[in-house]
C-alpha cells in the first residue's frame, strides 16, 4: 500500500540509473551505513515500460521495502525514518558525497561491491569501470 508520494523531486536518481542501463543488466547501488542497515537501490522497468528505482533496506536476512521512485516521484512504503529519507535526498542531490562516505565504511564500491584497491578509487568511492558504466567518468577524473 502506498503511504506517501513525494512530488517530482527524485528525478536525478532515475537519471543516474538511466545512464547505466546500456552497460549493466541489473544496475544496483548499495549504500552502507554505520548502523548496519544497507540501503539498496535497484533499477528495473515496470509492466508499463516506466523506469523504476526500488528503495530497500537490508540488514542480514532482514529486508524492508521503502517504495519505488518513478517519474521523479517517490512512492513511499513502510514509513522510512528521517535518516533513510536523508540518504535518498543526498543520493538525489549529491551522489558523489554519499558514494564516498559509503565506500569509506567497508572499502567497497557501492555499484559492483568489489573491494577498492587503488588510492584514487578509494578516495572517489568507485573505480574507473563503474565510472564508465554509470556515466560518472568526469567526476572520477576530477576527484
Amino acid at each position: 500500500m502506498e503511504e506517501d508520494i513525494l512530488p517530482n523531486q527524485y528525478k536525478n536518481i532515475v537519471t543516474l540509473f538511466s545512464k547505466s542501463k546500456d552497460e549493466l543488466q541489473y544496475p544496483r547501488i548499495t549504500i552502507e551505513t554505520r548502523t548496519g542497515l544497507d540501503i539498496v537501490f535497484s533499477f528495473w522497468f515496470n509492466g508499463k515500460g516506466n523506469e523504476v528505482v526500488s528503495v530497500k533496506g537490508r540488514s542480514g536476512d532482514y529486508q524492508v521495502d521503502y517504495g519505488q521512485i518513478h517519474n521523479g516521484n517517490w512512492y513511499k512504503k513502510n514509513n522510512p525514518n528521517k535518516k533513510i529519507i536523508a540518504l535518498v535526498d543526498i543520493l538525489n542531490s549529491n551522489p558523489g558525497k554519499l558514494i564516498r562516505e559509503s565506500s569509506e565504511i567497508e572499502g567497497k564500491c557501492c555499484f559492483c561491491r568489489k573491494e577498492l584497491t587503488d588510492e584514487h578509487s578509494t578516495n572517489v568511492g568507485f573505480g574507473r569501470t563503474c565510472a564508465e558504466n554509470w556515466g560518472l567518468l568526469r567526476i572520477w577524473k576530477k576527484e
